[in-house]
């Protein structure tokens, strides 16, 4: 049986032949094969689209061939004996089609199963270097535009004036016509989502794990108004639970679906600041809300200040920051203040490529850092491969405790990034 477990694992090296990913022409037998060879576990976007390559577009052919040519086409592109092992049992044991349909059944009424180059597919999802082949959906999104959209997001343990400071931004920025999307969590996330549900607009929850099992279950009555109100969005299959390194890749999504970041509270180490690395990763604006330099909560927020985010208030400050209202106008509605959309055809879904270097500074991070970003620059190459940690630990040949602060420090201050639930490293 194919597995349920789902996981963003690290991409396989693919060359620099474009490849196509786009679903809208292909056959409804066709899209069920892409389903089920993306949900099984150790294959991600570089490594489906490699695939898809060397399939030249026909993933339900290779569920039709013999064994001997399924295991000749999967060595061809390169899997690891792990991942090819799970393909071939797979490839073997799944009628893709019957499974699509009662996994589409399963998400009911109210569900969608969408995949690049549909026409409900969030085209800012494209922006992301390794995007969702498929993405899981409950509620509706028909009457909501992702150019007005504001992610908005912070810790768990956060006061209750802070709490209501999310809540009041969130149900403001709802009033001029923009929606809010976060990860559904407790404190900051929970008081976003109410704001924006209370205040009769749509709002977006980006999940860790399946669509039919949002967590926490204490956000049970939040998630059913967010189904009837906006939607529950997740890469994750149905059944999948939330697991530690789902998180990372949540956070992304939230970023990529977002005009703009705002980070309420947050802590230096906190998962908040990896959305906002997010952000800034794909060109997003991040707003930060000031706090007490003696604020724990506060810090995260005060760093990002620092390195440049905008500063912000209140929503009127965040629509005149991202949306360019201006600050004494009366009329802040987004039909004046959205821009102008292009009518240039879209481009073409992305290709699984590496993505542009830039320059680090390396002047900023303490000498152990610096070292091991000299380390891990050399193991990715010209590149900018992503490198196994383990592999790196080899290289370096230190103790846990000297490499965990220095990784750490790295992976904050946005001179490396980390794939989700790979535990592998590539340089800025």
């Amino acid at each position: 049986m194919m597995t349920n477990e789902f996981n963003e694992r690290e991409p396989c090296r693919v060359d620099s032949a474009e490849v196509d990913v786009d679903f809208s022409t292909v056959s409804p037998a066709e899209r069920a094969a892409r389903w089920a060879i993306w949900r099984v576990a150790g294959v991600g976007f570089a490594r489906f689209a490699g695939l898809l390559h060397t399939v030249q577009d026909d993933l339900r052919g290779l569920f039709q061939a013999d064994d001997i040519t399924q295991r000749a086409v999967l060595e061809r592109a390169n899997f690891q004996q792990k991942i090819l092992a799970r393909l071939l049992e797979c490839l073997q044991s799944v009628d893709p089609e019957d499974a699509y349909a009662r996994e589409v059944a399963a998400l009911g009424p109210n569900g969608q199963l969408l995949a690049i180059g549909d026409p409900r597919y969030p085209r800012q999802l494209l922006d992301l270097r390794y995007p969702p082949v498929f993405l899981y959906l409950r509620g509706n999104l028909s009457g909501l535009s992702f150019d007005d959209t504001v992610a908005v997001v912070g810790s768990r343990a956060v006061q209750c004036a802070q709490a209501g400071l999310a809540r009041r931004i969130a149900g403001d920025l709802a009033g001029e016509g923009v929606a809010t999307v976060s990860g559904g969590a407790l404190g900051v996330d929970a008081a976003a989502h109410l704001g924006c549900l209370d205040a009769g607009a749509p709002t977006i929850a980006v999940l860790a794990g399946g669509v039919d099992r949002p967590s926490p279950r204490r956000n049970a009555a939040i998630f059913e108004r967010i189904v009837n109100q906006g939607a529950l969005i997740s890469e994750y299959p149905l059944g999948v639970k939330p697991r530690a390194y789902h998180f990372q890749r949540r956070n992304e999504l939230i970023a990529a679906l977002s005009r703009a970041t705002v980070v309420v509270r947050a802590g230096l180490t906190s998962g908040t600041m990896l959305t906002a690395r997010a952000a800034a990763e794909i060109g997003r604006p991040i707003c930060a809300v000031p706090g007490d330099p003696d604020e724990p909560l506060a810090a995260g927020c005060n760093q990002l200040l620092v390195e440049g985010a905008a500063c912000v208030r209140d929503a009127r400050d965040i629509l005149a920051c991202v949306f360019g209202a201006a600050e004494d106008g009366t009329q802040l509605r987004l039909d004046s203040l959205r821009p102008k959309r292009s009518t240039r055809p879209r481009p073409r879904p992305p290709v699984a490529r590496p993505p542009a270097r830039r320059v680090v500074d390396l002047t900023v991070f303490s000498a152990d850092a610096q070292a091991l970003f000299k380390a891990l620059d050399a193991l990715a190459g010209k590149a900018g491969a992503d490198v196994g940690r383990d592999e790196l630990k080899r290289h370096i040949d230190w103790a846990e405790s000297r490499l965990c602060p220095a990784m750490l420090e790295l992976e904050l201050g946005g001179a490396i990034h980390k794939k989700a639930g790979a535990n592998r490293f590539r340089p800025a």
